[in-house]
């Protein structure tokens, strides 16, 4: 019920980031607003935040989970991120003009790939936030890959292209997206930095399916090799793929493409009727 959950509302918040620039001019104020307003009240609720709050960090490796640190922040911080990312939002959908707007609506792939990097970033800062687990859960980059696939489909049928075109680009999103999560593997893992991404403390791992029992060195390349790099890559970007191949057949089924018959063919002129029956 949690994943079905999580694939509605980022169908709805994805939809609402990928066609953001393609809505009419008012549709784009009241969404900035809506943004600003957000961040405002988040504001509010942070200032009135207190304590202090202990999360444990959990990493997925394939279907194992395991814990990998305590991440210890002020209640509110996780708050401050939020309201930080809502006020962003709204300064910069209300200061793009008409001319930017439309240059940014003809983007396929573009727009798909900053959504991905803008995700996985903020997982990244409110795991640091120690936000609840299912705060820093909700925004994952394998959530978006229906909404991804259904405005790839709908905006390359709009140009008249179709499922050719549709499958190179999504799978171009499931290789590309998985970048900036691998780079921020790295970067937590080389510095230490915490939250899931930081690999460095599973040195003994048991693989799900064998049940092989694995010993890395703390921070070593063969750690984040086979526990980061190729799970990314042999497992997460093929579920991307198929969870965005969904997507689009949502809207193929939903909004089929019409194919016109075969037209009948017009009557003869009747100036040429008479013409040849005078012949």
């Amino acid at each position: 019920m949690e994943i079905g959950g999580w694939l509605a509302a980022w169908a709805l918040l994805g939809s609402a980031f990928l066609w953001w620039s393609a809505l009419p001019h008012a549709w784009r104020q009241v969404l900035a607003l809506a943004s600003s307003l957000g961040g405002l009240a988040l504001l509010l609720v942070a200032l009135n935040t207190e304590g202090q709050r202990e999360i444990p960090t959990t990493a997925f490796v394939l279907t194992t989970p395991y814990v990998t640190r305590l991440a210890s922040a002020s209640a509110s911080s996780a708050h401050y991120v939020l309201t930080g990312v809502c006020l962003l939002l709204g300064a910069l959908g209300l200061s793009v003009s008409e001319e930017r707007a439309q240059h940014l609506a003809r983007g396929v792939l573009a727009p798909c790939l900053a959504l991905a990097t803008g995700v996985a970033t903020l997982r990244f800062l409110l795991e640091l936030a120690a936000a609840p687990a299912f705060l820093s859960r909700f925004f994952g980059v394998t959530w978006l890959a229906p909404a991804v696939g259904a405005f790839v489909l709908a905006r390359l049928r709009a140009s008249g292209q179709g499922w050719r075109q549709a499958l190179g680009v999504l799978t171009a999103f499931a290789l590309a997206s998985r970048v900036p999560v691998l780079l921020l593997y790295t970067l937590a893992s080389w510095q230490q930095l915490g939250s899931h991404y930081d690999v460095t403390p599973l040195s003994i791992v048991r693989q799900p399916f064998t049940g092989e029992v694995h010993v890395f060195a703390s921070g070593s390349f063969g750690q984040l090799a086979a526990l980061a790099i190729v799970p990314q890559l042999l497992f997460w970007t093929p579920l991307t793929l198929l969870l965005a191949l969904a997507g689009a057949a949502v809207v193929a089924l939903v909004r089929p493409v019409r194919r016109s018959g075969p037209s009948a063919p017009s009557p003869a002129p009747a100036r040429g009727l008479a013409s040849q029956g005078q012949g």
